[in-house]
């Protein structure tokens, strides 16, 4: 059997259950260190005996709907690799924008910023990373998202101060910009929600009371 008829046989098996079946070469091109071009040079090659394994533990993980980043371990945002697991969110493209947006609309000057439901802490590590006279807090309501968070600022040597904060529960002083991207799904819209979001992100970081906006209506 070659590199081409394995990937075959387990994307098609991904395929009917509803999984995406690009994770599987993501992923394994990724615990590999493989480059696309090293993908595509193997396709024809016999697949050796270590990398079926790895393959077919790849596919069980994904079988289980464990999405790419959690079993990798990091996603990439802004730049940046950030560790992620199931204790947080994993960053979307959708909040790059919101990033870029914030850069665009406010200047290189020193102020002060606060991140509410950091999560990861992809917005306030991204804004620290590009504005570092920004003097940027980042809270959470999970303790355990905040773990995260902090070790991805001690990674990436950025200078953020964490607060463990229900909103502006344990917040003092005041902000010239306070983002937030919080859970905004309302619990009937469960069904909407693709399966390995579902099974595997923090339910916490991603649904609402109030059909959705009482953590909105909570900051307001």
């Amino acid at each position: 059997m070659n590199y081409a008829q394995a990937f075959e046989d387990y994307q098609q098996k991904l395929a009917a259950i509803g999984e995406e079946n690009e994770a599987l070469a993501f992923v394994f091109k990724e615990q590999k260190g493989w480059t696309m071009l090293d993908y595509l040079l193997a396709q024809n090659q016999a697949i050796s005996e270590s990398d079926l394994t790895l393959l077919e533990a790849i596919y069980s993980q994904l079988a289980s709907h464990k999405p790419a980043q959690y079993i990798l371990g990091y996603a990439s945002f802004c730049d940046m690799t950030l560790r992620v697991d199931e204790r947080v969110l994993i960053p979307r493209p959708e909040t790059e924008e919101l990033v870029e947006l914030i850069l665009a609309e406010n200047p290189d000057t020193a102020c002060k910023v606060l991140d509410i439901g950091t999560g990861s802490g992809a917005i306030a590590l991204a804004l620290k990373k590009e504005r570092p006279n920004w003097q940027v807090t980042a809270s959470d309501l999970s303790q355990a998202a905040l773990g995260v968070a902090q070790q991805n600022a001690k990674d990436l040597a950025l200078d953020v101060n964490f607060v463990h904060s229900d909103v502006f529960s344990a917040i003092q002083g005041t902000f010239d910009i306070i983002v937030s991207n919080p859970p905004y799904i309302a619990e009937s819209d469960k069904d909407e929600v693709g399966v390995n979001v579902l099974t595997s992100e923090p339910h916490s970081a991603l649904f609402a009371q109030e059909d959705g906006y009482a953590i909105y209506r909570q900051i307001i």
